[in-house]
């Protein structure tokens, strides 16, 4: 479910991103920029699956407790 949250979340921060980029010539004609698109290392798509995978129960365990706690949850099972 974070995943999700987060896709959509960073979906809108890259969309925004590009039409600043986009934007910067217009305002800024003088200023040199690099804009090129850099993927991520091995090295860092491995610490990128370690801190995911070391946090990705955090958000779980509190969306869990509040469902719980809420009036409109009934566990009949």
């Amino acid at each position: 479910m974070y995943r999700a949250i987060y896709t959509k979340v960073n979906a809108g921060v890259q969309t925004n991103a590009m039409m600043l980029r986009s934007a910067l010539p217009s305002f800024a004609p003088t200023v040199q920029a690099k804009f090129d698109f850099e993927p991520l290392t091995d090295d860092m798509c491995k610490g990128c699956l370690k801190m995911n995978e070391g946090t990705q129960d955090k958000p779980w365990k509190l969306w869990a407790a509040e469902v719980e706690k809420s009036p409109l949850y009934s566990n009949r099972g």
